[in-house]
């Protein structure tokens, strides 16, 4: 069978997929690489010896599938119910998750960038009630530049896309600029935002996000990987609104990429429907 041949066995949305470019690995000894955010210093020394002291018979057992013991810690830690939690292979998973979950593949696409709503083509339906539209089931929506993962993931669900600019100083456009425009869609499946930013550095005020996430009607996912670095946080909106949640990781300010730990806080009801479609293991017993 010829290389045409086989391309032919590969679904045409992922023929024509653009995959996430991970960071240059490079082999230099002792360099810091802020290219990919890996944090210098070494991860907590009481994490070392748990780490250490788990490598033993455990390893032939599978772990317990929902993380159940880290999730209850992290939900007295957040003063929330575990069933608010879930744990992910680092948060990237989670995002994934989300994509999938709430969002709807555009019919006949492979998803199509655009930073003006109104000349989006959404194939997909439109949710509505008694009052009218709804959300917008197939657009995921972020602002740019951010997490370059963003727009690979909506590719990969065949989503559409509205990746609208951030201000010139990396600040998050206000309520106003944004109805102004035309550019954002309030009625979005999915809205990413990535607080504090990356690539800038720039933290947005809780307050900000909150008018920001009170005008969605679809789910709003604040990616807060770098939250630890931050004056502020935005924990308690996902305690708050049903339809927000908040990503964290312990890749970053803990220094445990290697063992591919995030997770994510929100109401029960999206919590569950993130459960039903993640891995069975889908992480680690040291994680």
């Amino acid at each position: 069978m010829s290389s045409r041949q086989l391309q032919l066995l590969i679904r045409p949305l992922v023929r024509g997929l653009h995959p996430y470019v991970p960071g240059e690995q490079p082999k230099i000894k002792g360099l810091i690489k802020l290219n990919t955010n890996e944090n210098p210093y070494p991860p907590s020394t009481r994490v070392l010896a748990a780490t250490r002291a788990a490598v033993d018979g455990r390893l032939r057992l599978y772990p317990n599938p929902t993380a159940q013991l880290l999730r209850d810690k992290l939900a007295r830690l957040h003063d929330c119910r575990t069933e608010n939690i879930i744990v992910g292979n680092g948060s990237d998973e989670l995002l994934a998750l989300a994509v999938r979950a709430f969002v709807e593949p555009s019919e006949g696409t492979t998803g199509l960038r655009t930073t003006r709503p109104r000349d989006l083509v959404v194939r997909g339906p439109v949710v509505s009630s008694s009052r009218g539209p709804v959300v917008s089931s197939s657009l995921v929506q972020y602002f740019t530049p951010s997490y370059s993962l963003y727009p690979v993931l909506a590719e990969i669900h065949g989503a559409a896309q509205n990746a609208v600019p951030l201000c010139s100083d990396f600040a998050l456009p206000c309520l106003a600029e944004l109805r102004r425009g035309r550019r954002w869609d309030f009625l979005a499946a999915l809205t990413l935002v990535t607080t504090p930013n990356a690539p800038s550095g720039r933290g947005y005020p809780t307050a900000q996000l909150e008018e920001l996430c009170r005008a969605q009607k679809g789910v709003v996912l604040l990616d807060e990987a770098y939250v630890d670095f931050a004056e502020d946080n935005a924990m308690r909106l996902a305690l708050k609104y049903p339809h927000v949640l908040v990503a964290r990781t312990f890749s970053k300010a803990y220094s445990l990429c290697f063992q591919r730990v995030g997770y994510c806080v929100g109401h029960a009801d999206l919590i569950a429907a993130l459960h039903k479609i993640r891995d069975s293991y889908n992480v680690n017993g040291l994680g």
